[in-house]
This record gives structure tokens, sequence and C-alpha cells, in this order.
């Protein structure tokens, strides 16, 4: 957090060189809003939280992978950069300085610490195969590898069902967003 100019500032006190620093924005790998997925049951009990919603029957929508929407990375955030929008936390780039607050307090560890630099980014956390996971999300990564076919540089893989590109061999192309056919490969915009 802070950037090029709190390192050098911090390397001016150590009297060390503050480097260049990569800035980094957090972005929720979810794109599952009230209009893409089922809603299971509505907490009314107690405080509305995600870890709360989480220890009940696997959290609140038909997605158990997906953001629970109930605003815990928002409420860490310093910078009020997180708002939670139809079920669903989103980040606002602008404001994100990078501490990684949020992607510490979301239970389900789907907010990532991605580089500015980023052209690409996965917007899906379903580990489900397709079908499965088509099932309960209509965004959803089905793993239909269409995008990793389109990829030159090799940066795009299946882990466990689920696209990732590998930032450092990302060229920026966005051949593969643009060959989603479920739009969950989003181009980066910080």
């Amino acid at each position: 957090p802070g950037g090029d100019s709190t390192a050098a500032a911090i390397g001016a006190i150590l009297g060390r060189d503050g480097g260049d620093v990569i800035e980094v924005v957090a972005r929720v790998r979810c794109t599952g809003s009230c209009d893409k997925t089922e809603t299971k049951y509505e907490w009314k009990g107690g405080v509305k939280s995600c870890k709360g919603t989480l220890l009940m029957y696997s959290g609140r929508n038909s997605c158990t992978y997906g953001c629970i929407g109930y605003g815990d990375c928002a409420a860490v955030c310093p910078q009020k950069a997180i708002v939670v929008k139809d079920g669903l936390a989103r980040v606002h780039p602008g404001l994100c300085y990078g501490c990684g607050m949020c992607a510490r307090e979301c239970p389900l560890g789907i907010i990532d610490m991605i580089p500015q630099t980023a052209k690409v980014f996965v917007e899906c956390s379903n580990k489900d195969k397709g079908k499965a996971a088509m099932s309960v999300c209509s965004s959803s990564c089905i793993g239909c590898s269409k995008c990793v076919k389109v990829c030159e540089a090799g940066a795009v893989v299946f882990e466990n069902n689920l696209a990732r590109i590998d930032q450092d061999k990302c060229i920026g192309c966005e051949a593969c967003a643009e060959a989603c056919p479920r739009n969950c490969i989003a181009k980066f915009t910080a």
C-alpha cells in the first residue's frame, strides 16, 4: 500500500532504495449477483455477516463458492472502496490502495490482490464441473477450455475445473476474455 512514493520514503528512512513497487488492487472472483444465482434462504436473525451466514448451511446462495454478499469485506476496508450491490461485493479500483484487508476478511477467500498492470482476470470461484456450475450460476466458469486454446502465451490454465490466469505469463492480448462464452473472464480496468 502506498506505492512508489511510500516505498521511497520508507527506503530513505532505512537508508535503502525503495525500488519499484507494482501496485495491486482487490478483485472479487464472483459475478453471481442476484440475477445470476438463486438465494437458498435469507438470514433473519442477528448481525448479517458473511462469516455468520457461512456457518449456516454453507452460505445463502445456490453457488456455495460465490460471494455471500453481506459485506464483511466492505466493513474492514479503510478506503471504503467496496460496496455490496445486488448481493455482490464490488471493489472500486480507483479507491483501493491494495492493503489486502478485504482478502483476509473474506471467509470464502474469493478476493484476490491483482497487479494493476493486469489485463484480464477470472471472475469466478466455482470449482464444480460444467453442468453443475451452470445449474447454480448463469455466469460461472464451465471448464470449456476455449480460453486455454486461444492463449498464445500459455497464461491460462485449468485447476479444479476453473480457469486461472498466470499474470506473470499474460501478455495482455485479451483473447481469453473474448473467447469466454460465459463472460467470466473480465478485462481488467484499474
